[in-house]
């Protein structure tokens, strides 16, 4: 069914819309036609403005019933959500697009985090009726299962998360300290896979972008080769700048400076990197 946004009246004002596809919680930023969305039942609607005098968007949620979009709170999003993300478990045997298995309650209630895009995000709640499980496979299932890092409705604006954060690193943690600094010389690393993320502050958007790379060494400074050490993974965050001026692409060796941090979000990289440096 075709739904057009541009006729439904929230009290907000502007283009900025989210789409949810329900069936397998992939998410578009932008959505490209907003007068002929194709839509299907359940599916999700985020409108979002940010209002005079404030710093971060008021929302407001839609859900697709009937063949119309329907504003909602934000309760009956994720109940929908919750619905859905058991079917989906059900058919797939894996947790769909930017879903994380979190913890299982005193009741045997799995709780699952949905955040698609860095910045919403839904608690969902599922019970093991909901799947016909046995109590005692609860936690042995969730534990194991695999995650959907495609999001299949990605365009070129669109955050990807393909890369898992490195929660600890004691190696890297190690090299750090010796710098004195939370410094670290990486020494041709190669780029495994790249995310474009994005950060939200004070009604800014910024876009950065996420690098893996193995196979390289690490030294507190590139001055001593007796120093340096293999690693096998690290997490490094590149700026947008940093991406266009020095062409990174996956499959580059490359070689840098930044500082060590542990990250809210990203967990265990290295930023503040000003230059690359690729093995030719």
């Amino acid at each position: 069914m075709k739904i057009d946004i541009t006729e439904i009246e929230d009290g907000l004002e502007g283009n900025w819309w989210h789409y949810i596809k329900s069936s397998d919680f992939s998410f578009q930023t932008r959505i490209p036609q907003l007068n002929s969305l194709e839509a299907n039942e359940d599916d999700i609607l985020i409108h979002k403005q940010i209002l005079e005098g404030e710093s971060f968007p008021t929302k407001r949620f839609h859900l697709i019933m009937d063949g119309e979009a329907f504003q909602v709170e934000g309760n009956e999003i994720r109940e929908t959500l919750a619905r859905k993300l058991a079917i989906f478990i059900q058919q797939n045997k894996k947790l769909p697009f930017g879903c994380t298995y979190k913890k299982i309650q005193k009741n045997n209630t799995i709780i699952i985090q949905y955040n698609p895009n860095g910045f919403d995000s839904f608690q969902l709640k599922i019970k093991p009726e909901d799947m016909e499980l046995e109590d005692s496979d609860i936690e042995k299932l969730f534990s194991s299962m695999e995650t959907e890092k495609v999001n299949a409705l990605a365009t070129s604006e669109d955050a990807t998360f393909t890369i898992d954060p490195i929660t600890e690193d004691p190696l890297l943690e190690q090299v750090s300290m010796e710098s004195g600094k939370s410094k670290v010389f990486v020494v041709e690393g190669k780029i495994i896979a790249i995310d474009l993320r994005k950060s939200f502050f004070q009604g800014n958007e910024t876009i950065f972008y996420l690098l893996q790379l193995e196979g390289g060494k690490i030294a507190p400074d590139n001055k001593k080769n007796t120093l340096q050490r293999d690693f096998s993974l690290i997490n490094a965050k590149c700026s947008e700048n940093a991406m266009k001026k020095f062409e990174l692409q996956t499959g580059n060796i490359v070689s840098f400076n930044g500082k060590v941090k542990m990250d809210k979000k990203l967990k265990l990289i290295v930023q503040n990197i000003r230059k690359f440096d690729e093995k030719t």
